[in-house]
């Protein structure tokens, strides 16, 4: 009787630890079961062609750690959450945006349920520009932190900028800190680049601006000097204006890459000039035939004088 009891109690104790052992795809699968029947619940406005769509082809998975580490004193600081973001996520027929069903839970995804419905348009900006714009944010914080008001700081830190192709005068070494080879690399820069300035709005009638120069695109872009400027006085130091903040939200086509040209476009010569310079030369041709004689008049010449 006790053989069988502890029999029995190997046999429940074995089919509840199995029961606790569900791999990782398998949460996965549940989870994704879950955001579809969400996603199909609260898009009424689908096609049947898309709720098909949906039903039948495997989602994206989108994931993030949620407090993964803080930089404190120059050092990583984990905060010892195992929560992660993720979304699952549909790229529908005929429509442009990502349909994605938000959740929270572990790495597994065993406890993840939808929590609501993300519609976003992934936009893939010129990594050049991306850069340039990061690149001013940090200057931002390194140097004007105590100069900008939460909010003006907030605004460089999460908006975008307007793009300005500007003639500030800039100082070939603005920190004092460049060598002599690097003086010439900075003159050379200054020379045959452009000056590209990112600008920020800010209050009473004054913008934000980060002024440097550019090769191609935005490559290699650092910033000269930056500073708070009225509207006027950038209206004056502007060649041309090639973005507005809105515009940075879209896409960057390849018409609009031409935008940032490495150096001004070179103007075709005038037809009127170019016939000029046509008829100059064939005056100047036909004096000179004029003056030149004949062989054979300059011979008979030549004979009366031995005569």
């Amino acid at each position: 009787m006790l053989k069988k009891f502890i029999l029995a109690a190997g046999v429940v104790f074995s089919l509840l630890s199995m029961a606790g052992c569900h791999s990782a795809a398998w949460h996965q699968e549940r989870a994704v079961a879950r955001a579809r029947e969400y996603l199909l619940e609260h898009s009424r406005e689908l096609t049947q062609m898309q709720i098909d769509f949906i039903r039948f082809n495997d989602p994206i998975l989108l994931k993030s750690e949620i407090y993964s580490g803080a930089e404190a004193g120059g050092t990583t600081v984990g905060l010892g959450s195992e929560l992660n973001q993720i979304c699952v996520a549909w790229q529908v027929p005929d429509i442009p945006e990502l349909l994605i069903v938000y959740g929270t839970s572990d790495s597994k995804m065993a406890h993840w349920y939808p929590e609501r419905i993300i519609r976003k348009n992934f936009i893939t900006h010129k990594q050049e520009f991306m850069a340039a714009v990061k690149t001013a944010r940090n200057y931002a914080i390194a140097n004007l932190l105590k100069q900008l008001t939460p909010v003006q700081l907030n605004r460089i830190r999460f908006t975008s900028p307007a793009v300005c192709q500007t003639n500030f005068s800039t100082s070939l070494d603005p920190q004092l800190k460049l060598t002599e080879e690097e003086l010439e690399t900075s003159f050379k820069k200054q020379t045959d680049g452009l000056q590209m300035s990112l600008v920020w709005p800010c209050e009473n009638g004054t913008v934000l601006v980060f002024c440097g120069y550019a090769q191609t695109g935005f490559n290699g872009w650092e910033v000269n000097f930056a500073g708070k400027i009225s509207q006027e006085e950038l209206a004056a130091h502007t060649l041309k204006k090639l973005r507005d903040p809105a515009d940075i939200q879209k896409p960057v086509n390849e018409q609009e890459r031409d935008n940032f040209p490495v150096q001004p476009p070179v103007e075709a010569p005038d037809e009127d000039e170019n016939k000029e310079e046509e008829e100059e030369v064939k005056e100047e041709t036909a004096e000179e035939n004029k003056v030149r004689k004949d062989p054979a008049e300059e011979k008979e010449e030549a004979k009366e004088e031995v005569r």
